[in-house]
């Protein structure tokens, strides 16, 4: 069996956002709006790896293949982006905190 289109487009678009420093606007965490995020997250391997099993762990879909949750996906991962930022003042706390399956790594 073959990943759906659907699935396919998600993370294509995720991966899109994220490398052209959009993840902020479509996520509307405001901290992400005005960082160039992706220096500091390359500097920790890991933190890439874990931002796409966020994503991937928290993706939906119906039972044609099709993803029901997108923009919730987008969200949680983008939130984990955010809370490894460093910020001098206001440390972003992830609410909810994630659970563990979220971090899950498979």
């Amino acid at each position: 069996m073959k990943l759906s289109i659907s699935f396919r487009s998600a993370l294509r678009f995720f991966t899109y956002y994220y490398f052209n420093n959009t993840l902020g606007f479509v996520s509307g965490i405001s901290k992400l709006t005005s960082r160039d995020y992706i220096e500091e997250m390359n500097e920790m391997p890991s933190n890439v790896e874990m931002m796409y099993t966020i994503f991937s762990n928290n993706i939906e879909m119906n039972t044609e293949g099709e993803v029901i949750n997108f923009k919730h996906a987008t969200k949680r991962a983008a939130k984990f982006v955010a809370s490894c930022l460093f910020y001098e003042e206001n440390q972003y706390t992830v609410e909810p905190p994630f659970e563990e399956w979220e971090t899950e790594l498979h």
